[in-house]
């Protein structure tokens, strides 16, 4: 019998963490014998976040564009010159440049017709994006498998369809069923009180509690999977791993009257706050600042691990009164006059502004094991094009990459990728998220870091 060594980080990712690995730190397997393993590994999560119209390559610096997130260089990755060469084929077809970048923008592939029409409307991408791909890795039973939150609303501005708002697809093309596009529909999804008036410290009960439930299902279906006769364990080792149950059984118990340090929950959000929101995008700032303490919070809770945060849809037609000085245009539409160019830009630095903002948030909140939520959280982060002002260019792509570097992300580093494709960084993210990826996809040539 072909005998399966076990792979401990994975296990404790998958099942919770520093809650598991409490009981389980006195052995894990090298083969079939069980060694000790040290305790308190925090989840490794894996989102990206999207923005809208794309961003000029050659300002695309910290002198320029990425001046509001200078503070931040020590923990991210900027990468400059990638190219997409997925977008090719479906541009060939006659394909929308906005919804072939954004079908691809997370898959590093190319989109394809559900019917064979080439209607924009039945595009869909080839493969699953990297935060699907990372959650099918792992499967941790948290409140929310995935998750898709932030503004996005093209469909109800211009009548266009959903296939320009959602970014997060699994393996057949298929996105989430809802966007969290205000911060009452995440309460809500989060913690299932908004606008009933329960008291936060309830909230946080509940929360806890879910986190709890999470963690021991998630620990109970994978000793079953380690006892089960296809995994091929000796008696001795399923032995132990079943005194490794009943030790987290305990746990479960004496931990039921505990608070949980980092997640304390937020009074509770209205369903009018939310729709305060609405499709205003002048206040697209509050917005998302609201939501980004809510994903906070539900980090902290560990109520999701994976999804995607988008600041706009692509191709996104954004007002915001105080850029636009009056002009009857909007941050898309200033991409294509010329004159009107500097008022793209002043867009494009907003929605870097409004991440460098989410961003600061991730890094001051502390998360299980005592490093922050952004050490242990590996946001991809790029829009669909690069110069939209350029006949909706894809040449030198850029892309930024926040957290992870307790995880193998080379933080504080610029990377000068030289035309290789989108789907190398792709494949590196998987990889510090605990998904190994040498090759992501048709047009990968190997990872970028």
């Amino acid at each position: 019998m072909t005998r399966k060594s076990f792979n401990r980080r994975a296990f404790l990712r998958s099942t919770g963490g520093t809650l598991i690995a409490l009981p389980f730190a006195q052995f894990a397997s090298n083969g079939e014998k069980l060694i000790g393993a040290p305790a308190g590994d925090a989840p490794v999560r894996l989102f990206t976040l999207s923005w809208g119209t794309g961003a000029p390559p050659e300002r695309f610096n910290f002198d320029d564009v990425l001046k509001s997130l200078a503070p931040l260089q020590r923990q991210m990755v900027l990468i400059q010159n990638m190219s997409h060469p997925g977008v090719s084929e479906p541009q060939k077809r006659g394909i929308n440049s906005h919804v072939a970048g954004g079908l691809g923008a997370f898959t590093g592939t190319s989109s394809k017709s559900q019917d064979g029409s080439n209607s924009n409307k039945k595009e869909i991408p080839t493969t699953a994006s990297i935060d699907q791909i990372a959650y099918e890795a792992f499967k941790p039973t948290t409140k929310l498998p995935l998750i898709q939150t932030g503004y996005s609303g093209f469909v109800d501005q211009a009548g266009f369809g959903d296939f320009l708002d959602y970014r997060s697809f699994d393996a057949k093309g298929k996105h989430l069923d809802e966007i969290m596009n205000d911060p009452y529909k995440l309460f809500t999804a989060f913690f299932g009180t908004a606008g009933t008036g329960v008291p936060a410290s309830d909230a946080a009960a509940i929360a806890a509690k879910i986190r709890r439930q999470s963690v021991l299902d998630g620990a109970v279906n994978q000793i079953k999977e380690l006892n089960s006769d296809r995994y091929g364990l000796s008696a001795e080792s399923r032995a132990q791993l079943n005194i490794h149950l009943e030790k987290l059984r305990e746990l479960e118990i004496a931990s039921a009257n505990s608070s949980m340090a980092t997640c304390k929950i937020p009074g509770s959000i209205t369903k009018e706050q939310g729709l305060r929101f609405g499709k205003n995008t002048n206040t697209l700032k509050e917005m998302m600042d609201l939501i980004s303490s809510l994903l906070v919070v539900g980090l902290q809770c560990d109520l999701v691990r994976y999804g995607n945060i988008c600041i706009g849809e692509s191709a996104f037609h954004c007002r915001i009164d105080s850029l636009l000085n009056g002009s009857s245009t909007d941050g898309h539409e200033a991409a294509h006059t010329a004159a009107l160019v500097p008022i793209w830009v002043a867009f494009v630095k907003y929605y870097i502004e409004t991440i460098a903002a989410m961003m600061s948030k991730l890094q001051a909140a502390a998360d299980t094991d005592g490093k922050t939520l952004l050490d242990n959280t590996i946001i991809y982060a790029a829009t669909e094009m690069s110069d939209h002002s350029k006949g909706h260019s894809f040449a030198d792509m850029p892309a930024m990459i926040f957290g992870g570097k307790p995880h193998a992300v080379p933080s504080g580093t610029i990377i000068d990728a030289k035309q290789r494709p989108i789907a190398d960084a792709l494949a590196g993210c998987l990889t510090a998220a605990g998904v190994p990826t040498d090759k992501l996809g048709p047009f990968g040539t190997g990872r970028l870091f």
